[in-house]
């Protein structure tokens, strides 16, 4: 669980993390998230390895900037290093979160260059 400002204009939340290759773990893996107790959907992920999810936020009904958003994390399932045999660790572990972010609408105009001119025309 994280607390975050999302601002109106947010577009996503984006989870970045890794899911281990233990032997209890099936694929595809999912992984739910939750906002303020909404779910924001499910992803599947194919392997074990390093990934990068975003979940689009449908409307601006979810933010107000000046207050915090709880953002739940739920993986499909758990593995104890000390029952299949990773390790002597006895805490229940799951997927590994590196960032979990709020992806905003860009403020600046974006110059698309196309054959050699910019969409201004120049």
């Amino acid at each position: 669980m994280v607390e975050l400002r999302v601002p109106p204009e947010a577009e996503a939340i984006e989870i970045a993390g890794s899911v281990p290759g233990v032997r209890t773990f099936r694929f595809p893996y999912r992984i739910r998230a939750l906002m303020n107790g909404i779910s924001l959907g499910e992803k599947s992920l194919p392997g074990p390895g390093p990934f990068k999810l975003r979940f689009p936020l449908q409307d601006s009904s979810h933010a107000d900037s000046t207050k915090k958003a709880t953002i739940v994390v739920e993986p499909e399932s758990t593995f104890v290093g000390a029952q299949v045999g990773v390790n002597e660790d006895q805490r229940t572990l799951s997927i590994r979160l590196d960032r979990i972010r709020v992806i905003d609408v860009p403020t600046t105009p974006v110059v698309e260059r196309i054959r050699g001119r910019s969409s201004s025309g120049q």
